[in-house]
């Protein structure tokens, strides 16, 4: 707790704190005593034991236990990477569905767009196609129009031609009886 904190406390709130600091040094003084009384015991077991062998012996019993403890340990360590792996697992599943979920939805998308476009281009042909009929329609006028034009005007040519031609003929005639 920060100075600042201490000084917006109460004063009771900071005689609470004192007793609990105070029943915390009690407990742990207790606690030293305990550990210090069972430190003499083992002393005392020691010199009591006679041997280093027998000891030894009794020492093993904390090795023991040391060793169930130690098994305990790599029992949970097993146990908490299994679920790790079962949480890796589901959510690689749940990846895996939310990537199918989205590459169908994107198959729809481009099955529409594909449709979409196709029908554009239907739409499209059509009204090229129409254009191009009314084009040549078009010029399918004109050309017989100008046709028409055409013909006239060789007509009359060749109806102008004709009476040179028939004057023509009159005038070798005539040549030809004058010549005779």
């Amino acid at each position: 707790m920060t100075e600042k904190e201490l000084k917006k406390l109460s004063r009771i709130d900071l005689l609470e704190m004192l007793l609990e600091q105070s029943k915390e040094v009690e407990r742990l003084n207790t606690e030293l005593e305990e550990a210090q009384n069972k430190l003499k015991d083992r002393k005392i077991e020691l010199e009591e034991a006679g041997s280093i062998a027998e000891a030894a012996l009794r020492l093993n019993g904390i090795f023991d236990m040391a060793q169930v403890a130690a098994g305990q340990y790599l029992e949970n360590i097993e146990s908490l990477s299994q679920r790790t792996d079962e949480i890796c697992d589901r959510k690689r599943q749940e990846c895996e569905l939310e990537i199918q979920k989205k590459r169908e939805e994107t198959e729809k998308e481009c099955a529409e767009l594909s449709r979409k476009t196709i029908s554009e281009c239907e739409d499209m042909k059509k009204q090229t196609k129409e254009l191009c009929e009314k084009r040549i329609k078009s010029v399918d006028t004109q050309v017989e129009e100008k046709w028409k034009v055409l013909s006239e005007r060789l007509e009359q040519f060749c109806q102008a031609h004709q009476d040179v031609k028939e004057l023509l003929s009159f005038v070798e005639k005539e040549d030809k009886a004058d010549e005779a």
